[in-house]
């Protein structure tokens, strides 16, 4: 149990930092789409369609870099990406690692995109530092380097906060994407997006999450999507998900399931499967974390 001047002191300083967000995030010009790496470069988060609240694994580098506070230590992970009937079929791959200790946490994460329409190398690094035990901020710094022929540089940083004051069973989550305003002709917009996590005693975990992006040269943007995810005791789980984007010119409504396993502590095997709703467009992601505690 926290104290109360403890627990007065973090809602004070989720406030102040979501006042903070909310003028930093000003409508920005000139891009086409958020730049949050979507699918996310996880299985689990793929699955869950995103999970923002719930940082269970190395997604956190790219959801919330707040989270990388909440995971175990020395987590190793690398994964896979097919997206298939695209008019250019996208190819990842990539790895990552973070760890905490200490009220302290951090990651950093490098993908390479194989083909698609925009080929690059993506890398990321989180740091994060926990504030009166059940509250913890990051930051997120991106540099992204576009592999086509004009060879272009670019580069942001994410704003993330996470508040667990039920350790583990309730929490939310509140993120701004790319506060930097992009140089022209870069595809990147500022958005914030907001969620939470909430676990079902030790059988499931419900997220949700709200993205808004302002600016775009259609007008503002909000998409949600929910996910579900069952514990097979401490071995094992299964999930699924639902993203619906309205109005999006490039994210259509999509559903996704997904399942893993392993043994606790050491490895995890991950796999899910994205499917869009009104094209014939599927995505596969396999993911391996080992724990080296």
């Amino acid at each position: 149990m926290f104290p109360l001047r403890a627990r007065a002191g973090s809602a004070a300083l989720m406030l102040s930092l979501t006042a903070v967000f909310c003028v930093l995030f000003a409508p920005g010009a000139g891009a086409q789409t958020a730049g949050l790496v979507e699918p996310p470069p996880s299985a689990r988060a793929a699955a869950l369609q995103g999970g923002l609240a719930a940082p269970d694994d190395n997604a956190s580098i790219y959801l919330n870099p707040a989270g990388t506070v909440m995971l175990p230590r020395y987590q190793l992970s690398g994964f896979g990406h097919l997206r298939q009937n695209t008019p250019a079929p996208e190819r990842r791959f990539g790895v990552s690692i973070v760890d905490s200790t200490g009220g302290l946490g951090g990651g950093i994460g490098w993908v390479r995109d194989l083909g698609g329409r925009d080929p690059a190398d993506d890398f990321a690094l989180a740091l994060a530092q926990r504030w009166l035990g059940n509250t913890a901020i990051g930051v997120g710094v991106h540099y992204r380097i576009d592999r086509t022929r004009t060879r272009r540089t670019d580069w942001n940083f994410d704003l993330g906060l996470l508040y667990d004051p039920l350790e583990g069973r309730f929490r939310l989550g509140l993120v701004a994407y790319d506060l930097l305003n992009p140089p022209d002709g870069v595809l990147r917009e500022r958005a914030f997006a907001g969620g939470l996590a909430s676990r079902i005693a030790d059988y499931a975990e419900v997220t949700a999450d709200l993205h808004y992006t302002p600016g775009l040269p259609d007008g503002e943007r909000i998409r949600w999507n929910a996910g579900l995810e069952g514990f097979i005791g401490p071995w094992a789980s299964v999930r699924g998900g639902y993203g619906q984007d309205p109005a999006g010119p490039q994210h259509r409504n999509q559903w996704s399931i997904g399942a893993g396993g392993g043994i606790p502590g050491q490895f995890r095997l991950e796999y899910a499967f994205v499917k869009e709703v009104a094209a014939p467009v599927r995505t596969h992601l396999a993911e391996i974390s080992f724990y080296m505690r």
